[in-house]
């Protein structure tokens, strides 16, 4: 909420009476430590930035989160006077508020799940996007336990490639499933506990579809 992000209004409890203060959000937080160290870098990480009403969350930070519209700070932590970025007053203190340029925003998107909304045009434009596809590259090969090794690079790009004729590149597995495993085992367990569960939602429990998949050779081409 804009509460939590920007500032809010919070109960304080002292010697058994209860009052209500104007407490700064994790972004308020951030810029204050910004402003005050103007030679270094700070980044907030938002996870799946796509779940949330951004709108009502970012509020009126999303004009000032424009490149064009950020604060230049000098090295006393003070607007640059050459400065023309942007700066609000907000609502519950009625400060004067910016984002300075040494902030960082990234947020991350699963385009996967269709069931949450993708960004609205008005905050795209405002971030710069960066696919992040799996990486087959990063795997080793195993052994399954009786001397044949298992690639499993080419497992990933085999299993991902008929995900992308049957559904979409966005549901193609990420090479994560498989950075860990060292055994045959662990293998094992990364089907029957996470491969497999994927695979039946994706599907809806089609098994001819989810055969086809794993190259079970039991379903006809």
């Amino acid at each position: 909420a804009y509460e939590d992000f920007v500032e809010g209004i919070r109960p304080v409890t002292e010697k058994g009476a209860v009052t209500y203060e104007v407490r700064p959000g994790v972004l308020k937080r951030l810029c204050d430590r910004a402003r005050r160290a103007p030679d270094k870098r700070f980044a907030l990480f938002i996870d799946e930035i796509n779940r949330g009403n951004i709108a009502k969350v970012f509020g009126e930070l999303i004009t000032l989160l424009e490149v064009d519209k950020r604060i230049r700070i000098d090295a006393s932590g003070n607007r640059a006077a050459s400065c023309k970025g942007l700066e609000v007053t907000l609502p519950y203190s009625g400060e004067r508020f910016g984002v300075p340029a040494n902030v960082d925003v990234i947020g991350t998107m699963n385009t996967a799940d269709r069931s949450i909304a993708l960004l609205d045009s008005a905050l795209r434009r405002r971030f710069r996007f960066e696919e992040l596809t799996p990486k087959p590259e990063l795997l080793e090969s195993i052994d399954d336990g009786e001397g044949n090794a298992i690639d499993l690079r080419q497992l990933l790009q085999a299993m991902n490639a008929r995900l992308s004729r049957l559904l979409h590149r966005d549901q193609t597995l990420g090479h994560s499933y498989f950075y860990h495993v060292k055994s045959f085992d662990e293998l094992r367990r990364v089907f029957a506990r996470e491969i497999l569960p994927f695979l039946q939602e994706a599907f809806y429990d089609d098994w001819r579809q989810i055969r086809y998949v794993l190259a079970d050779q039991a379903v006809e081409e």
